[in-house]
């Protein structure tokens, strides 16, 4: 077992007891937060023209429809900020043969958005080793990052760049909420995720587990 896996299963396992010795009561503050800034997110006043759209699981090497959610706010975006770099985050997941942001790629310049304004990045595989190849790509200079997902995604997107060292700006790919079955379903899957993140980030600091806080900041 790899030493990521041990620190996941040991993480993941404090995330746990911390919930059941609060008898769930820090898995709701978690839940409440992740679903405030699912209702709450506009994206009305973008500051920055770091574009980074997060990448999602692709449909026969084709983005879903959360996906395309968030390529087309990017679209809006870029019409209104001519100098706006749009960063593609997301490698081979699934059974594609095609990454995530070679797909998104795509899709914007069939929108007609020029290649060079375009970046994709093609090694991570999940939220946290987006930022994290974010971090110490070159090319983003500026920390200050306007940061794209879907509404559900947004907390824990937005909680984990900040551990990078991004100052974000919350984007939602979606208007506005909407309440639904599925909806809900999303808000306990991140909550849960995010609570897990936020557990092993208070343990390794806490421990002062150099090589774990590596992963996470």
């Amino acid at each position: 077992m790899t030493s990521r896996a041990r620190d996941g299963y040991l993480t993941l396992f404090y995330s746990i007891v911390f919930i059941a010795l609060s008898f769930g009561l820090t898995f709701l503050i978690v839940f409440l937060y992740v679903f405030v800034i699912a209702i709450r997110t506009r994206c009305d006043q973008i500051k920055t023209d770091h574009v980074v759209v997060l990448g999602k699981e692709l449909i026969g090497n084709l983005p879903d429809q959360d996906y395309r959610l968030r390529l087309d706010r990017a679209l809006t975006i870029s019409a209104l900020r001519a100098k706006a770099r749009i960063y593609l985050l997301g490698g081979i997941t699934g059974e594609s043969t095609i990454s995530e942001s070679k797909a998104g790629q795509r899709y914007l310049e069939n929108n007609d958005i020029p290649t060079e304004r375009i970046y994709i990045e093609e090694v991570s595989r999940d939220t946290l080793e987006n930022m994290k190849q974010l971090k110490f790509d070159a090319l983003v200079r500026d920390r200050h990052i306007t940061l794209i997902t879907n509404r559900y995604h947004l907390a824990r997107a937005s909680t984990m760049a900040q551990g990078f060292g991004f100052v974000v700006e919350r984007c939602a790919a979606e208007d506005s909420f909407v309440a639904a079955v599925v909806t809900t379903i999303h808000l306990f899957t991140e909550a849960f995720f995010l609570h897990w993140y936020l557990s092993g980030r208070y343990y390794a600091k806490l421990m002062g587990n150099q090589r774990m806080l590596s992963r996470i900041q």
